[in-house]
């Protein structure tokens, strides 16, 4: 009787086995979300193309400070540009939504005034 060695049969091309190892891509999703990283991870995009979702004015006079839950609160500098950005946070919810390619990531935008030279 011959013996057996330490390795399995190999198997057949096109053969699934649980245990093979998965591809990083479909892994990624499922860690991040089983973490809690999807918010964080989303607001680090939101501040790297800023200017490119709301505009370079606003850019240069506000930045997105957190996302929980939904709501975006974004610092602006000073009372009128928080103003002016309130009344345009529909349209940034949309924007950053679409921008992150996940509808109704961003549901509410809640902006806060800061001062001059804040950021």
């Amino acid at each position: 009787m011959a013996e057996r060695g330490p390795y399995r049969r190999r198997r057949s091309r096109g053969e699934d086995d649980r245990r093979d190892p998965a591809p990083l891509a479909d892994l990624l999703p499922k860690l991040v979300a089983g973490r809690g990283w999807g918010e964080p991870i989303a607001l680090g995009k939101l501040r790297e193309s800023w200017a490119a979702i709301v505009g370079d004015s606003v850019a240069r006079r506000s930045a997105p400070l957190k996302l929980f839950r939904g709501t975006l609160t974004v610092g602006a500098e000073g009372g009128a540009w928080a103003s002016e950005i309130t009344l345009q946070a529909g349209v940034v919810a949309e924007r950053a939504s679409a921008f992150l390619a996940r509808p109704g990531a961003v549901r509410e935008v809640r902006v806060v005034a800061r001062s001059r030279g804040w950021s």
